[in-house]
């Protein structure tokens, strides 16, 4: 997490773009938990704060029955993929994983 916080700390506009984005968001909700407390490293008052206390990067698609029995499941599914692949990137760079 720390490395993933850091991240988010030295290129916040990058973050914002990649977390904001209308597609991700269009089927994306954040869920998981996050700290009570600031992380020792960041003040309370830093402006990605809600983000730097997360402990975990979880989102989830929503998906409706009638989704997953469509015709055009597939095609929904890699719709999707391709609205988090921005996202992944960030969180597989900050953390020196190949995506």
């Amino acid at each position: 997490m720390s490395a993933i916080r850091r991240a988010i700390d030295a290129n916040p506009k990058a973050w914002v773009k990649v977390r904001d984005q209308k597609a991700f968001r269009q089927h994306f909700e954040f869920t998981g938990e996050k700290l009570k407390t600031t992380p020792r490293e960041y003040d309370k008052t830093h402006p990605m704060i809600d983000d730097l206390r997360r402990i975990d990067f979880i989102t989830v698609a929503p998906l409706s029955e009638a989704d997953v029995t469509s015709a055009g499941i597939v095609k929904l599914l890699i719709d999707r993929v391709r609205a988090a692949r921005p996202l992944m990137r960030f969180l597989c760079d900050a953390i020196d994983v190949p995506y």
